[in-house]
């Protein structure tokens, strides 16, 4: 490599996203091209054209299509590709072409090494890239960019531009491309584009169509918005709760709604400047307290209609301060947003707290939260209803797709849990005020309907509302809306039975449950609780002075898990909850405690405390009245509670006995796993992502799940294979894993490759290494076969054996073994398509593949600089191939063809095996036991990927695109003439310098069949590899099938196959006749005229000495005659012609006469 470059790491480990894979890429590469499948026959493009950088004027909307497929690479790597001393305008040389089933890509020796692991598993895909040396002439490279960019444009009449990108709406005017530097190049007579770009291209727009297709979540999307726009919002709604600590503590009299929204609504606003249409939206965040969250004031306030800005103090009954206020969070630009319900509890002279009675002292009054009277309990009794009954309404929704079913159950949910309360009876019965909603937001934050029974990759948000409830101590008094909502990602998996039913199987990820769903705050309390409690002498000696813990029950309500201060005292545990909430525990009020301490220090420490319902604040009521008060590892308060609080509880009867609990209680699993992982993630440095996953107790089963739904809607047959469950057992019908003692049918090993890779070779090798105790089938393409006749052969000998077996099963041959060389360049998954689903039932259910092996030789691997030749990379896919061979260059140490396509293949394919063998002759035994695995094809991490790479190819669905521009053809040329042997090697040699570049139109890469040579009498086995110069003229021999009942074609005498791109037969026939034994013309008599001068001088030569004519003369210089005449020329010249002549034109009589005598032994090859 030149010194001029360091080639750049093509590292999948320097994707920045955890949850990117070949998988999710494949994916969305498949979203853009289903724009080009579309019904719409009229506005459907050809292809869709991306360019970046200068040459398209920095276009943003082919940046950002570049940065959807790319997984934001130009953003995410921006500080890399800074460091890496590449100029900006060399990382931006890229120009990507798209169409239905294939994607053209031209980029530079720099860039082409980042680009690798993001694309290179792109199905039919080419690289237009000139090597390292040949990129250092600038002028050079810059004349192969252009005339790349004219060959991709090849065959496409309408051509897509991402125009319109995302949230910035704009016109578009096809005549701006005309401006791109690159288009304007097309026009140029040198390069034979045909002219203007536009003149010969229709140009639409699809920015569109693209907007919907970027708004679809998966993995590496909902990752991105997990990690930033997630942490923003969260953040923001934090500073909401800590603005509201410190102002509630000092008096809420001139406490209004904006001041309390502030935070959220500076968020909106700031956030959205430079976003078209914002109020198009129809969204904004607010806050609104009590009576103000009316159901006809909320439903102003949510369409922007109004806004509300009053004080606190002022929003309940009668101008009372209110009990409660409806937050709702909105993120700009994006779809984020969520609803809650927080409460304020008024402490008057008729609710003062047991605790407060108890203490006996005015000093600490103030420390103690109001008890919540009859209106307030019975709202968070409603609310908490409410949070439980929408997350099953997100899990209803996710197994069942119905919001119909959704909202059902959600209802029913809310009218039963309200039943305790007399007041509500009409208020359920009516139904009316009692609203769910579920809505799917684009990425925009535009707002669209869900569809009933569609599945769709759109976040959503679900909304409960309780509009307008009414009041228990002031009847017919309404104290306003209890309002809660989630947004959630749902994965959903369509399962198809044996019996061929469908069923779904859901997940859901909450996003917003990171956001505090309960929070209260006591008015007028203005001490801080945290200096009080230092004088409860009541409950003795304070052993832990106010360590943060986290605490939470097994409510949905309490979720995510609030921090509290920790004091232990002698005789009591009191928590405080921020900054004036205070809970006190005594004997009174515990009625058991239990720890779990785990098996190592770094797990953390849970205490168990359950206690009597009757003075516990609503909102940590639970059903098994256990509060869960966890430790973090490595803490204060662990190593405190350990050496001074349990030994002193132990030693006074003060608090019930502290049992040890051998496990969490089952509630409490899951919460105690997130908190594990978010100890473990503070304590140990973690990736953003991984810091994320500690806050959420199903991510990481989810995105499993969801890697899966997002890149295929079509039903599975393997869902445990699929979510990785499974353990290596048969569990796909249509394709059985069975242990190998077990498996009575035939076991097929394929062995796959391009011409000329030397999978032959390797068949022959195999052979001979197992004859002793391996009885194969082989079957390989007959020498002057076409591919197409091969599949049909296939399944016939897969019949003929399976036939052949069945008469054997009472013996002890249950099983036989296929050998199968693959044709020509065929794509393998068509191979294992035609195996796997073969037409016989009966031999499809006793057929399995045992592995595939690709050979791979990295001098033939490109037909010109880092172009591959057709399927070459497909045949190396993840889960459609076990092994790779490397079968030249293997001596060669430190060979830079080997070291190019092993990166490249190593991107294509991370899961693959590797081995090396000059010209197939494997050596190693561990590497043939890989080779002639008779399972290693079926493990369920293969059948995941094929069916992650191809969906629907277990069920059959998935088809192999016919229609491509770029592949290799075979044409079949017969003929009954022998060939001249010099003749016809000397043409197949002289085909290599007449290849062309991309397309290769009318270039032939590989002829192979049978002939006969003038020279010799037998019938010779012909294979020429165009490109290697690979030549083998060999005795005619059957290879196609060995050893057993298979293939037997009928031979034609002489037949050569052609292989290559847009061949002409009539042109191949013309090529072909060069070469056999050629007819002689008939000649046609000559005159003077036809003599050329040179002619006439030899005549002369000839005949200068002859005797002169009478009366002349030769005076030693010239000829003279008596009358003086004097010339150079003999005298008699025209006789001397003319008898030439004469005798010339005898010779051709002569020739002509003995042509027409043997005129039957020169027959034309193809008569």
């Amino acid at each position: 490599m030149s010194q001029k470059f360091k080639r750049p790491s093509s590292a999948r480990r320097h994707i920045k996203l955890e949850t990117f894979s070949s998988f999710v890429s494949g994916a969305r590469l498949r979203k853009v091209q289903e724009l080009l499948k579309s019904d719409d026959g009229d506005n459907k493009p050809d292809a869709i054209l991306c360019i970046a950088g200068i040459d398209s004027r920095y276009h943003e909307g082919s940046t950002e299509l570049i940065d959807y497929l790319l997984f934001g690479f130009f953003e995410r790597r921006k500080a890399e590709l800074e460091q890496s001393g590449y100029e900006e305008e060399v990382i931006d040389d890229l120009i990507v072409l798209i169409r239905r089933h294939e994607v053209d890509i031209y980029c530079n020796p720099v860039n082409y090494h980042y680009l690798l692991p993001y694309v290179a598993h792109w199905t039919n895909l080419r690289f237009h890239c000139l090597l390292d040396t040949e990129y250092e002439d600038d002028e050079a490279a810059e004349e192969f960019k252009i005339q790349s960019f004219v060959a991709m444009m090849l065959g496409v009449k309408k051509v897509g531009i991402p125009h319109n990108i995302l949230g910035h709406p704009t016109k578009f005017d096809h005549m701006m491309v005309e401006k791109w530097p690159i288009i304007q190049a097309f026009a140029l007579e040198d390069y034979k584009g045909g002219g203007f770009f536009t003149l010969q291209k229709k140009v639409v727009d699809v920015g569109p169509q693209l907007s919907e297709v970027y708004s679809q979540v998966d993995p590496c999307s909902l990752e991105v918005l997990l990690i930033e726009q997630m942490t923003q919002f969260e953040r923001q709604w934090q500073t909401l709760i800590d603005n509201l600590d410190i102002n509630i503590s000092t008096g809420i009299d001139k406490l209004t709604e904006e001041k309390v929204c502030e935070p959220l609504w500076s968020y909106y606003k700031h956030g959205s400047v430079g976003s078209e249409d914002i109020g198009g939206k129809q969204r904004q965040p607010f806050v609104l307290c009590g009576t103000n969250s009316r159901r006809i004031v909320i439903d102003d306030v949510r369409s922007c209609r109004k806004t509300v800005n009053s004080e606190i103090s002022k929003c309940g009954i009668d101008s009372e301060p209110a009990k409660f206020m409806v937050c709702h969070g909105i993120s700009p630009r994006g779809p984020l947003c969520c609803t809650r319900t927080y409460f304020l509890n008024e402490e008057t002279s008729r609710t003062r707290t047991a605790v407060q009675s108890k203490a006996g002292s005015d000093s600490q009054a103030d420390i103690n939260p109001p008890v919540e009277d009859q209106d307030t309990k019975m709202l968070v009794d409603m609310y908490s209803i409410m949070v439980d009954s929408v997350l099953e309404g997100i899990q209803n929704y996710s197994r069942t797709l119905s919001v119909h079913k959704a909202r059902a159950r959600v209802v029913d949910q809310i009218c039963e849990g309200c039943r305790a309360y007399p007041v509500l009876a009409k208020y359920i019965q009516r139904k009316s005020d009692i609203v769910f909603t579920i809505e799917a937001y684009d990425q925009d934050g535009r707002s669209h309907a869900v569809e009933e029974g569609t599945r769709s990759l759109f976040l959503k948000s679900a909304s409960i509302s309780l509009y307008d409830v009414p009041s228990t101590l002031v009847p017919g008094k309404t104290l306003g809306s209890l309002v809660f909502s989630e947004i959630f990602q749902d994965s959903v998996i369509s399962i198809q039975k044996e019996d061929g039913t469908l069923e779904l199987n859901g997940e859901a990820l909450v996003l917003t449950s990171l956001i505090p769903r309960y929070k209260g705050w006591p008015l007028r309390s203005k001490a801080d609780p945290s200096e009080a409690l230092h004088s409860l002498n009541k409950y003795g000696r304070l052993m832990l002075p106010g360590e943060m813990v986290r605490v939470c029950t097994d409510k949905n309500l309490t979720h995510p898990v609030s921090t509290a201060e920790f004091f232990a005292y002698e005789a009591a545990i009191v928590l405080v909850f921020q900054r004036s909430l205070v809970l006190s525990l005594d004997k009174d009020n515990i009625k058991s405690i239990k720890m779990f301490v785990g098996d190592s220090s770094e797990r953390l420490v849970a205490l168990m405390v359950e206690v009597y319902p009757s003075n516990i604040p609503a909102f940590l009521q639970s059903e098994d009245h256990i509060i869960y008060i966890t430790v973090a590892p490595k803490s204060k308060a662990k190593l405190s509670l350990f050496k001074e609080v349990l030994p002193e509880w132990k030693s006074y009867d003060s608090l019930p006995h502290v049992d040890l609990a051998e496990s969490y209680p089952s509630a409490f699993q899951q919460t105690a796993q997130q908190l594990q992982l978010e100890f473990n993630n503070e304590f140990h440095p973690s990736s953003p992502y991984h810091h994320v996953q500690g806050k959420f107790s199903n991510l990481d089963k989810f995105m499993t799940h969801f890697s899966v739904s997002s890149v295929t809607s079509l039903p599975t047959t393997s869902l445990p294979i699929m979510l990785q469950e499974a353990e290596e057992v048969a569990t796909n019908p249509s394709e059985d894993v069975v242990p190998v003692s077990n498996f009575h049918g035939i076991t097929v090993t394929i062995l796959g490759g391009i011409p000329g890779s030397h999978k032959e070779q390797l068949c022959d090798t195999l052979l001979y290494l197992t004859e002793s105790h391996i009885r194969w089938t082989v079957l390989r393409q007959t020498v002057g076969a076409t591919k197409s006749v091969l599949f049909g052969e296939l399944q016939d000998t897969l019949s003929k054996m399976w036939n052949a077996m069945r008469r054997r099963l009472s013996s002890s041959d249950t099983s036989h073994r296929l050998l199968l060389v693959t044709p020509g360049y065929t794509d393998i998954k068509d191979v294992i398509s035609a195996i796997l689903n073969h037409p016989n039932p009966d031999v499809q259910s006793h057929v399995r593949i045992g592995s595939v092996t690709v050979c791979i030789d990295p001098f033939i691997s490109f037909i010109e600089h880092r172009l591959t030749y057709p399927n070459l990379l497909n045949q190396c896919n993840q889960g459609f191939v076990n092994n790779i061979l490397i079968t030249s260059a293997t001596s060669i140490q430190q060979n830079s063809s080997l070291e190019e396509i092993q990166n490249l293949l190593r991107s294509v394919n991370s899961d693959v095996a590797f081995f090396l063998a000059e010209k197939g002759n494997v050596k190693r035994s561990m590497d043939v036991d890989a080779i002639l695995s008779e399972t290693a094809f079926m493990e369920n991490k293969k059948v995941r990927a094929r069916e992650m790479l191809c969906p629907g190819w277990s069920l059959g669905l998935y088809k192999t695109p016919s229609s491509l521009s770029f592949t290799m053809e075979d044409t079949e040329v017969t003929f009954s003439q022998p060939l001249v042997r010099n003749a016809f090697i000397n043409k197949l040699r002289g085909l290599k310098g007449q290849i062309t570049h991309y397309p290769f139109s009318g270039n032939i890469f590989v002829v192979h069949g049978y002939a006969t040579f003038t020279d010799s009498e037998g019938l010779m086995d012909v294979q020429y590899i165009v490109t290697s110069d690979q030549l083998s003229v060999n005795k005619h021999t059957n290879k196609s099938v060995a050893n057993g009942d298979g293939l037997h074609l009928t031979r034609k005498k002489h037949c050569l196959v052609f292989t290559g791109h847009q061949l002409q037969v009539n042109q191949v026939k013309d090529w072909l006749r060069t070469c056999g034994r050629q007819k002689p013309e008939l000649k046609k008599p000559i005159s003077k005229k036809d003599l050329t001068k040179e002619e006439i001088k030899k005549i002369h030569k000839q005949h200068h000495l002859d005797p002169l004519p009478a009366g002349w003369f030769y005076n030693g210089t010239q000829f003279v005659s008596f009358d003086g005449e004097k010339q150079d020329l003999h005298p008699s010249l025209e006789t001397f012609i003319q008898e030439y002549i004469d005798e010339k034109n005898k010779e051709i009589t002569e020739f002509n006469n003995e042509v027409r005598n043997s005129a039957g032994q020169f027959v034309d090859l193809f008569a």
